[in-house]
């Protein structure tokens, strides 16, 4: 199951699943392994974050819990000057560098100098018990 960053601004929550790392264990994993109950095992998550856990991408929660899924090929890394998020802007172009409330995430198709992470599209692989 790919890591999952979360970031914020006033009308969203955008999560993205990253790797490495990969999380081989953990209270989703358990829950999974022995219940196959992906419903089960998201309880205490929100919708949208455990969507981006089991299935991967982007993933944009609006205000009233609705949330959207967005597949970008890629990397994402840490920027310092970049347009505040809106989901119009990085349908547009995702491929740019966009302010949350923590911070600045930079999206590029190609690997950028430093330090950086694949946008894992595929999320949850396989649960061995």
């Amino acid at each position: 199951m790919p890591t999952v960053i979360k970031r914020n601004t006033d009308n969203y929550v955008v999560y993205i699943a990253v790797i490495p790392p990969l999380i081989t264990h953990g209270e989703i994993i358990q829950k999974l392994s022995s219940s196959m109950d992906i419903q089960d095992a998201c309880r205490g998550y929100s919708k949208a974050m455990c969507y981006c856990m089991v299935y991967g991408g982007i993933v944009v929660e609006f205000e009233n819990g609705e949330f959207t899924h967005i597949t970008v090929e890629g990397f994402v890394s840490n920027g310092s000057n970049g347009d505040v998020f809106t989901l119009n802007k990085f349908l547009q172009n995702p491929y740019s560098c966009y302010a949350f409330n923590e911070d600045v995430l930079c999206f590029s198709l190609s690997k950028p100098f430093g330090s950086s992470r694949f946008i894992d599209n595929i999320g949850l692989r396989y649960i061995i018990d």
